[in-house]
């Protein structure tokens, strides 16, 4: 037979003491796991993932808000820029406005060729 001390505290008990020793109580508990471990397993994957999704969600959520409000703003940039070119008397093109415009041009953006050096005698 175990000593007293060898029982875990129990309040519920008129002993004041658990029916096990611990020794027995932690073989009894390490079969359990044991015996259960796969469906212990996936129990706590479950919460994991559950927590997860929840966490995902709320960032969704929050990113969706940031980029509404990105939207926005940007918006007014544009909307204040071409105010602003209005007000200084820029034309307002569009990129296909401005591609034709630079067709229609003569090639002042490419650069004549560099004369050729000479060949011959050093003068």
């Amino acid at each position: 037979m175990t000593v007293e001390a060898d029982f875990g505290l129990d309040r519920s008990k008129t002993s004041g003491r658990r029916s096990y020793c611990k020794a027995c109580d932690r073989r009894r508990g390490r079969a359990y796991y044991n015996a259960h471990k796969d469906e212990l397993y996936a129990q706590r994957v479950a919460a994991r993932e559950a927590a997860w999704r929840a966490e995902s969600e709320a960032l969704e959520e929050e990113h969706r808000k940031r980029v509404a409000a990105a939207k926005t703003l940007h918006a007014a940039q544009v909307r204040r820029q071409k105010e602003f070119l209005r007000s200084i008397g820029v034309p307002d093109l569009s990129p296909e406005e401005i591609s034709e415009r630079a067709r229609r041009r003569p090639s002042a953006s490419v650069p004549a060729p560099l004369p050729l050096p000479r060949r011959g005698r050093c003068p």
